[in-house]
Order: C-alpha cells, then sequence, then structure tokens
C-alpha cells in the first residue's frame, strides 16, 4: 500500500504540474493519504531529526528561516515552504524530497515542517519530531478552531502522544505557557525580556488567569496578550526564560537584538523591519541553537532570507521603496 500511494502521488505530481501547470503542493499527498492513511509514519524515517512549527502567526516565516538556516549548516532539508500546512501537505512534501533524502548522508537529513494548530494531533504522533516550535495563539477562524481553549487542549494532547519531543514555546504568550505547564515533554521558554515601547490597545485573548479566577496583569505588554505578565491572585507568571531578548533596536533596516541563552548572548539580526519579526527572530535563534545550528550559519540565512510570498517583501518600484505585506 505504502508503495502504491508514493507511486500515485508522483503520478499525481506530474500531471499536475506538466498537464495543468499547477504548484500540486497538497493534492498528491492527499491521494497518497487514501490509498495508505498511515503513510506519514512510515515516511518519518526518511529524516534524522525533524522540526514542526505552529501557532496562529509567523508560521511560513518561521518555518522558512529555520529551513534555511538548516540547510546553510550542511543538511539535507525539506519544507513545506508554500505553507500547506495540514497533514496532506506534510506527506506532500516528504514524498516529493524521498529521493533527494534516500541519498543524503545519514545523520545530515532534516525535516521542517510548518503545522496548522489542529492538524498537530494527527501530525506529531505519526512523525514524533525532534523539536516542536510554538509561536503564539490568538484568536482565528472561529467557525474552524472555535474558541482557543479547545486550540490549546489540541496541541497539549499532541505533546502528550510525542513526549520525547522536546518543546520550544513562546514563554511571553500566557496561553502557550499554560500548556508548557501541562505536558510531560521538556520545554525550552524563549520571550523578549523588555518592553519594545508599541502603542498598546486593550485587545487581547487572555485577560483571565490561565490557572485560577484572577485576572493577568502586565509589567510591561508587547501587542495582544504577550509580555511580561503574572496573575494577582495566584503564582501564575511569565516563565524563566531560557533564550531572551534584549537591546532591541527596530527600524527600516530591520530588527537587530541580544539573544541571552544557556551558552551566553549572541547579537542576531533579521531585516524584516516589524516587531512581530523580533518574535520570530528569537524563536528561530533558539530552535538553533538547541539543535546545534552554528549561530554564522543561522544569522547568513536570516540575512539572505527572501519571503517569496508576500510577506514583508521589498521592491523598487518607479524610484520609490516598497514593502509588501500580506496580513
Amino acid at each position: 500500500r505504502s508503495s502504491l500511494a508514493c507511486t500515485s502521488s508522483d503520478i499525481a505530481r506530474w500531471g499536475l504540474r506538466s498537464v495543468l501547470k499547477r504548484q500540486g503542493g497538497v493534492l498528491p499527498g492527499r491521494i497518497a493519504m487514501k490509498i495508505d492513511p498511515e503513510l506519514l509514519s512510515n515516511l518519518a524515517s526518511l529524516v534524522d531529526r525533524s522540526v514542526v512549527i505552529t501557532g496562529t502567526n509567523g508560521k511560513t516565516t518561521t518555518s522558512n528561516l529555520i529551513a534555511d538556516a538548516v540547510a546553510a549548516s550542511g543538511a539535507t532539508v525539506v519544507c513545506n515552504r508554500a505553507g500547506n500546512n495540514m497533514e496532506p501537505g506534510v506527506v506532500g512534501a516528504l514524498l516529493e524530497a524521498r529521493g533527494g533524502l534516500k541519498h543524503a548522508d545519514s545523520g545530515k537529513r532534516v525535516g521542517v515542517f510548518e503545522c496548522d494548530e489542529l492538524y498537530t494531533v494527527r501530525v506529531l504522533p505519526k512523525l514524533k519530531p525532534t523539536y516542536f516550535v510554538l509561536l503564539n495563539l490568538f484568536r482565528d477562524q472561529l467557525d474552524r478552531y472555535g474558541e482557543i481553549d479547545h486550540t490549546q487542549e489540541v496541541i497539549a494532547h499532541a505533546l502528550e502522544l510525542s513526549p520525547t519531543t522536546t518543546l520550544i514555546y513562546n514563554a511571553d504568550d500566557p496561553l502557550c505557557a499554560r500548556i508548557a505547564d501541562e505536558v510531560p515533554n521538556r520545554t525550552v521558554a524563549y520571550g523578549l525580556d523588555e518592553s519594545m515601547g508599541l502603542a498598546q490597545n486593550t485587545v487581547t485573548d487572555a485577560q483571565m488567569c490561565q490557572k485560577c479566577d484572577g485576572m493577568v496583569r502586565y509589567h510591561y505588554r508587547q501587542y495582544g496578550q504577550l509580555g511580561d505578565y503574572f496573575c494577582d491572585q495566584c503564582d501564575f507568571a511569565r516563565p524563566t526564560l531560557d533564550f531572551a531578548g534584549r537591546d532591541i533596536a527596530i527600524g527600516p533596516a530591520g530588527v537587530t537584538m541580544e539573544v541571552c541563552g544557556p551558552a551566553g548572548c549572541e547579537s542576531v539580526h533579521t531585516p524584516q523591519p516589524t516587531p512581530y519579526a523580533a518574535y520570530n527572530l528569537v524563536a528561530s535563534y533558539a530552535l538553533c541553537r538547541e539543535a546545534g545550528i552554528p549561530t554564522a550559519d543561522f544569522q547568513r540565512a536570516q540575512d539572505a532570507f527572501n519571503p517569496r510570498n508576500g510577506r514583508l517583501q521589498r521592491y523598487r518600484l518607479g524610484g520609490r521603496d516598497v514593502l509588501l505585506n500580506l496580513a
């Protein structure tokens, strides 16, 4: 069944691209899974290590940044770069790359996959990733996700089904911190250890404490519910940061910060000029340090990064600088 599924996927991809001139990122995986629903479990052995990235915002950018950094270190990387982030998209990426992965050096085959929040419970138990990066959680697509506590429950259950996976999470988000409190997995906390001084609004998806009926308060808040928070009635508060961004500078040339971790502090930079990029930067840095990716390779990937998908792409048009931001 597995062999038939792989062959059917190859034929479908060839037809979509050669005949219909389509991208063919999801349908080949969907066809293969109809033949072999457990195909992802079989394909997981194609990679020596893998990373799954999820969250409401920043999945595609951060997963592509991480994939570039891993590739810069000399590894062979498979990544669903176009954002096909449900199980068929992950399966399709592995199927397309399986020839190259089979001929790659052992120990240097790495999967980097963006994953929809609700599909983590299908992907993690089969893929058993080495690392799981949780970026943030906001109310989104309420018709599909439901309330945010449902998304938290799904992600926590996914991690329980993959207990050897290390959770690297945004500790500035109390919704992510609550998941880290509940799961048995090893956890690594990252965040920003100072205020970015952003204009504030009253919109937040975590006004109530995640442990009791108290209210969440802040020493400082970045945006949404992200910041240095604490409860006024119990011990719920932002955890100690394993990777902390400091001395943050945001300007037209991008974001620069010093990230302090277990091995010391290093200065890193991204050419993406938004506060959101600050979180993507520290998240991808934390993953790379945990995975043993040299900082020089990480920074080289950051400097050369081109999102290619409308997310902060730069153009020079008619003598003017243009920044295209898909939101």
